[in-house]
């Protein structure tokens, strides 16, 4: 198949109903909604998705792993985790074999915020057109997908890929 080079052929790759463009505005409306729900708890998506993130790991966290699993540079995530912090939903403690790093923690009111926090998502989850959910222990579209971003990490990323695979294939991983 050759492509279309002519400016109308690339206007339709790039246009408003580019698959591309169509992913990342649904992202970001759903992002929105959320947003709209957790403002409830006092959560942005970001907050809620960490607190999340740390309820269900199977370890404590580092900074540097939150923000390679919310898709945040290190120091996005240290505002984010100081806010947390000084609302007394996390606990940032010396790491115990890296006295450069901390581990994250949730605290028990951290808790509760993460369990109503995985109420909102999973029934927005519910809400999502059919087709889009796991199916008989297959993968999900988004999942293909997902996995497609993550290989498409350069190797140079190496350890930021790494963590993104063992977190959401619940693979061990080091920190």
């Amino acid at each position: 198949m050759t492509r279309d080079t002519t400016p109308e052929g690339a206007l339709s790759e790039v246009g408003p109903d580019a698959p591309l463009f169509l992913l990342f505005d649904a992202a970001r409306i759903l992002e929105n909604l959320l947003d709209d729900r957790l403002a409830l708890l006092d959560l942005s998506f970001a907050q809620a998705r960490s607190l999340v993130l740390m309820l269900v790991a199977d370890e404590p966290l580092t900074p540097s792993v939150l923000a390679t699993l919310i898709l945040q540079e290190v120091q996005s995530v240290s505002g984010l985790t100081d806010r947390l912090q000084s609302r007394g939903l996390i606990k940032k403690e010396a790491h115990p074999l890296d006295r450069r790093s901390s581990i994250l923690t949730l605290t028990q009111e951290g808790q509760v915020l993460a369990q109503e926090s995985l109420g909102v998502f999973r029934a927005a989850t519910l809400e999502l057109p059919p087709g889009l959910e796991t199916l008989s222990g297959c993968e999900s579209p988004l999942e293909r997908l997902r996995d497609f971003a993550i290989a498409s990490v350069p190797l140079s990323l190496a350890s930021y890929k790494r963590a993104l695979k063992a977190f959401w294939k619940n693979e061990p991983r080091s920190t």
